[in-house]
């Protein structure tokens, strides 16, 4: 692309080569350094391109070459500029949308933020826009040292972040604080024992004397992690027993969905579309509302030029109307079974990784049924209290 753009400031031809020699000419263009480009056999000759400045002083190599050259056409700028010279409206709108961009460069139109995962980007935004950076800010009155701090303040989250403008756009990285884990306060002695059947895979203890290791076979209710220790005389003495361990369990959920009960239809829907241009937001398209429960979606365009984004988009937002029910067939019941599904692995599971998983559906005349096979590996260390008397 570069290459190209470069050409054509410097304008080039397009050139055919007929003669009983052309491999001669290719030959002495070689060895004098000059560049060409594009050239291919065409009908009763060669075709291809050349800057312009060396398409003026080839003449010499073609008569010794004994081919006659042709230019076909001229294409650059220095031959848009002699073709329009008379037309000085081109010129001059061409130098406004010059400094019209060079003055919108100036502000941040778009704003990306990178490593968050467990922080809304929602949130990240509006602690940036409290902070001094929203879009349309000036990026000369931009203090980026405290723009980061006070961000970092309004999110506790947030261990580390850096502001990088470039061009009209806002990078911000950021890196989220790790969770540090919790450690209990308590010192009453207490076991860690299995909350259910599993094969160990991790093992990690912070306090008591491990009794399992990887590869261990385990049945619900076995001890892991013991709180009996013996210290370097030989002494017993109980402690708090603390810390993780993991294995995979075959676990086994069941879903059903009674095909009898109605549910909403969001087939209705409207459509507006809205122009944002700098910071304003203008509506291309007006229409009715309907009634019933809506649930609007957002998806919002950006316009670039050449990745550099510009001040222009689109913003669509359909709304759907909640008015009509109808009775649940089979392939909507897998859906919503298929939606139960996920809810129920995204906040039971959602420290756990799930390793494998089968899914089994059953219908009849009145409900459709899901059992959904696992492997899961996850933390099955259960603390188990004892009471010691001296």
């Amino acid at each position: 692309m570069l290459i190209k753009l470069i050409r054509w400031l410097r304008g080039y031809v397009v050139f055919t080569v007929k003669g009983r020699f052309p491999e001669r000419f290719i030959n002495l263009l070689n060895q004098r350094g000059i560049l060409y480009w594009s050239f291919v056999p065409c009908k009763d000759g060669h075709k291809g391109s050349m800057s312009l400045y060396d398409y003026l002083h080839i003449r010499k190599i073609a008569r010794h070459s004994h081919v006659r050259l042709r230019k076909q056409k001229a294409v650059g700028l220095p031959f848009f500029i002699k073709n329009n010279k008379k037309r000085k409206g081109i010129f001059i709108g061409g130098v406004c949308v010059l400094l019209i961009m060079a003055f919108l460069n100036q502000f941040i139109w778009v704003i990306e933020i990178d490593g968050t995962k467990r922080i809304s980007d929602v949130q990240v935004l509006q602690a940036l826009q409290e902070s001094g950076l929203e879009i349309g800010t000036y990026k000369g009155n931009m203090d980026v040292d405290t723009i980061e701090k006070d961000t970092i303040l309004r999110v506790p989250d947030i261990g580390w972040m850096s502001i990088n403008a470039i061009n009209n756009i806002a990078k911000v990285e950021i890196k989220e604080k790790s969770k540090s884990p919790k450690i209990s306060k308590s010192q009453s002695p207490c076991n860690l024992k299995a909350s259910c059947d599993g094969v160990i895979t991790k093992t990690t203890v912070v306090n008591g004397n491990c009794l399992v290791k990887r590869g261990t076979a385990v049945v619900k209710n076995q001890l892991l992690v013991s709180s009996v220790v013996e210290d370097n005389n030989q002494n017993l003495a109980y402690v708090h027993s603390q810390g993780e361990i993991l294995a995979d369990v075959n676990e086994e959920k069941t879903f059903t969905v009674n095909l009898d009960n109605s549910y909403v239809l969001d087939k209705d829907y409207t459509e507006k579309s809205r122009l944002d241009f700098l910071r304003f937001s203008i509506p291309l398209e007006f229409s009715s509302s309907n009634n019933g429960e809506k649930l609007s979606v957002f998806k919002r365009y950006r316009m670039s030029v050449n990745g550099v984004a510009l001040p222009l988009g689109k913003t669509l937002c359909r709304n759907y109307y909640c008015n009509n029910t109808e009775k649940l067939s089979e392939e909507n019941g897998i859906n919503i079974l298929k939606k139960k599904i996920k809810l129920q692995e995204c906040f039971e599971h959602s420290k756990d990784k799930i390793k494998s998983k089968k899914i089994n559906f059953t219908q009849n005349n009145k409900k459709s049924t899901a059992v959904v096979s696992y492997v899961i590996n996850k933390n099955i260390a259960q603390k188990q209290k004892l009471s010691v008397r001296s």
